[in-house]
């Protein structure tokens, strides 16, 4: 199945224009501190992906990788076949809602379910929060819409948790956060585990910290056992 691939290259090779000229895509923010070069490209499959990042990239590179229909995820060691969790789906995900409380659901139909639980208290606190009432009224139809779409085995889009949608309002599958700590501990070795927040949803504690910071520590051993990188 088709997807995209998106590495972070923390060394100084290859260069932007290498990679390019290999066929990715790239943006140069090397001059910012501690910004990996970030290559990215689209592929006919997850194989192919492995196969042409083995190619051209260096040995150790993290390679994230969502397939186009949102349906796979995940992401992989350049070099290192098995070290990284395993591709996943949606579910099961962590719901993170605006109060930093949250609920964990196993399955798309509990995910969509739970979203549509909270769509009155969520306009609501829209309305609190001085967003304009016809906004709200359009949020909602849309929201329900969106839903529809999930449950069907579409994609969760910003639309799909409703009018008030933000950074600590989203759907966070296990499969994503497992990824994330495992690159930040195979990336990051030296900073312990326990002092680690997920660098996007960095408010919320209990059990989604709890999966993060054990991913950190597998990607932490994951390097260790790798000790030629």
């Amino acid at each position: 199945m088709s997807g995209r691939a998106l590495a972070m290259v923390y060394s100084q090779e290859p260069t932007l224009e290498a990679v390019r000229a290999l066929g990715w895509g790239a943006d140069d923010f090397r001059d910012l501190e501690d910004v990996p070069l970030m290559p990215y490209r689209d592929f006919a499959s997850y194989e192919e992906a492995q196969a042409i990042a083995a190619r051209d990239l260096p040995a150790g590179t993290t390679v994230g990788w969502t397939t186009h229909d949102g349906r796979w995820r995940g992401g992989f060691v350049v070099g290192y076949a098995d070290v990284a969790p395993p591709l996943g789906g949606l579910t099961p995900a962590y719901i993170l809602w605006p109060d930093f409380s949250e609920l964990y659901v196993e399955t798309r139909d509990q995910l969509v379910s739970a979203l549509r639980d909270r769509l009155d208290p969520i306009a609501e606190l829209a309305l609190e929060q001085g967003m304009d009432a016809e906004q709200v009224k359009v949020g909602r139809v849309a929201m329900l819409s969106a839903l529809d779409t999930v449950a069907a085995g579409g994609r969760v889009r910003p639309e799909s948790c409703g009018p008030l949608w933000c950074r600590r309002w989203t759907v966070a599958p296990v499969v994503d956060i497992r990824w994330s700590g495992f690159r930040a501990g195979w990336n990051d070795p030296d900073e312990p585990a326990d002092e680690r927040r997920h660098p996007v949803h960095y408010d919320y504690a209990g059990a989604f910290q709890d999966l993060y910071r054990d991913a950190v520590r597998a990607g932490i051993a994951a390097r260790a056992r790798c000790s030629d990188v």
